[in-house]
């Protein structure tokens, strides 16, 4: 389950962010940082609660589940849209 690194949020199923390069509103944990529309991806994660930025892989603990597809991802040769971006409410 995702936590915020810096407050410990927990988005829930509800909680929304905006991909800065289509405005397309979408759960970026339901998707992997990916947005659904245009294919963006998003390294890090705003904290919808507190504010901060942090790397994606940094919301989950090594013993989760998505972690470890989160570092394979990471491994493979992709590319990588939008590195320095941010989501913004």
């Amino acid at each position: 389950m995702p936590r915020c690194p810096s407050c410990g949020w927990t988005p829930n199923k509800s909680a929304k962010w905006q991909c800065n390069k289509c405005n397309t509103i979408f759960n970026t944990f339901e998707t992997g940082g990916i947005c659904p529309q245009c294919g963006e991806f998003f390294k890090k994660t705003q904290c919808l609660f507190c504010g901060a930025c942090y790397p994606f892989e940094d919301w989950y603990e090594e013993d989760d589940f998505f972690y470890e597809k989160i570092k394979k991802r990471e491994d493979d040769d992709v590319t990588i849209f939008g590195e320095d971006e941010e989501f913004r409410i």
